[in-house]
């Protein structure tokens, strides 16, 4: 569970009077591989990330140093499984998997697979998830959020994301930060900022214009913006086969008439 609340204000109300975005300054980037189709990522420690990848055939969980993107330990996917979201609770990882209906739960420190959890049908594939503390919150790419155990992995809540009451779909993967649900939003350079309690989007983070042109480009092929971490008081984010993980603070907010798409 993350408290970043200097950085990150809580927005428990939306804003009748127009949408507040948010926009972001870069830090600095660090290296990431164009070969990793990055599906979810955590952060262990200051200097080590933590990062699920997928594609059928080259899905894998990573830990690695974060300064030079150098392997500490990985574990490759068997060849049936879409690598998918990734959040840790409590000493173990939870590795979402896409279509094939399965959640895998590892020991942390070692990657000891403990479980393969098959995951409700009312979830229909696993695409990102997240933890406050005390639940998993998983998406599938609707606009709903599935709250579930994990003790016995049943669904104690699902939330239906909205703002203005139009829903928001295509919910991604996902961060917890400081009482909210951080989304990222399929083929969108948008970050939707959620209340849990309601569903309803506080606020957006525009991440337009982060990553390089070279990356810019390979959108087409399905290389989006997918991976939100906390850093201490700043994030972590970057997206499908890109070259850099960047670090970034947010500035603003700024009040738009509409909601971004």
């Amino acid at each position: 569970m993350l408290v970043l609340g200097l950085l990150f204000p809580v927005l428990v109300l939306g804003n009748p009077e127009g949408v507040l975005v948010y926009s972001f300054e870069k830090l600095r980037s660090f290296p990431h591989s164009q070969e990793d189709f990055t599906q979810g990522l955590i952060m262990e420690s200051s200097e080590v990330i933590v990062q699920s990848t997928g594609l059928y055939g080259k899905s894998k969980l990573q830990r690695l140093n974060l300064s030079d993107y150098s392997a500490i330990l990985e574990v490759e996917l068997d060849n049936s499984y879409f690598g998918e979201g990734i959040t840790n609770l409590n000493g173990k990882l939870y590795q979402l998997t896409w279509r094939e209906g399965k959640m895998l739960v590892y020991d942390q420190s070692s990657f000891e697979l403990l479980e393969t959890v098959s995951l409700p049908r009312n979830i229909r594939e696993g695409w990102g998830i997240c933890t406050d503390g005390t639940y998993l919150y998983i998406t599938e790419g609707s606009h709903f959020i599935f709250v579930m155990s994990p003790q016995n992995y049943s669904i104690l809540r699902i939330i239906p994301v909205k703002h203005n009451n139009k829903n928001i779909s295509r919910l991604n993967e996902l961060e917890w930060i400081d009482g909210e649900i951080w989304a990222n939003l399929f083929y969108s350079r948008y970050i939707a900022r959620i209340n849990p309690n309601t569903g309803e989007v506080n606020s957006w983070v525009n991440f337009e214009g982060l990553e390089a042109q070279n990356e810019y480009r390979s959108w087409a092929r399905g290389d989006v913006l997918n991976g939100i971490a906390s850093l201490e008081d700043t994030l972590l984010v970057t997206g499908k086969r890109w070259a850099n993980i960047y670090q970034v603070q947010l500035t603003g907010p700024e009040v738009w008439s509409e909601a971004p798409n």
